[in-house]
């Protein structure tokens, strides 16, 4: 539910016009949310998920870029003051891989911790 709710927010922040958003000093800050965004998005959708089978992290992350991408879509086909923005979805997918990057590690990291890889005496 807490992705679900997420994913919410990411749309109704997408559709609000640019007119209407913050405006800031900081060159390409914009892209620095759209990461923190979709790595957000991505963790809480795969923490989400009862089964933790090693594909569904790709699927998670398949899933999370293909809704940023459809965002960015949806700006440029219906919104007056919004556009498609490749750099945008580099920075949604960037947020996403992160995002899995973390879990993978982190699942590599307990395995190790499992194996207990101490050298024998």
């Amino acid at each position: 539910m807490p992705a679900i709710v997420w994913a919410f927010f990411i749309f109704i922040l997408s559709v609000i016009p640019g007119k209407e958003l913050l405006q800031s000093n900081i060159n390409q800050l914009d892209k620095l949310i759209h990461f923190g965004f979709y790595l957000i998005l991505f963790l809480l959708s795969y923490h989400g998920i009862e089964s933790k089978k090693k594909v569904l992290v790709l699927i998670v992350f398949f899933l999370c870029s293909v809704y940023g991408f459809l965002i960015e879509c949806f700006q440029g086909a219906f919104l007056e003051d919004r556009f498609f923005d490749w750099y945008d979805v580099f920075a949604n997918m960037t947020g996403a891989f992160i995002g899995m990057s973390l879990i993978t590690l982190n699942r590599q990291r307990k395995n190790l911790k499992k194996q207990d890889i101490r050298p024998k005496k």
